[in-house]
């Protein structure tokens, strides 16, 4: 799913999916359109959008 994404958000991703501060179902990409849900640490609900 990460793949999708551009750099430098695809490596920043996959450091806060292994870090358990998103998941695959908070990201989504559709053509050019891209948005990121990101939690401040693991367990805690998405409060930043990118």
């Amino acid at each position: 799913m990460f793949d999708e994404f551009p750099e430098p958000a695809r490596s920043q991703l996959a450091v806060a999916f292994a870090e358990g501060r998103t998941r695959p179902e908070w990201c989504f990409a559709e053509g050019r359109a891209h948005l990121a849900f990101w939690a401040p640490f693991a367990g805690a609900d998405p409060v930043i959008v990118r």
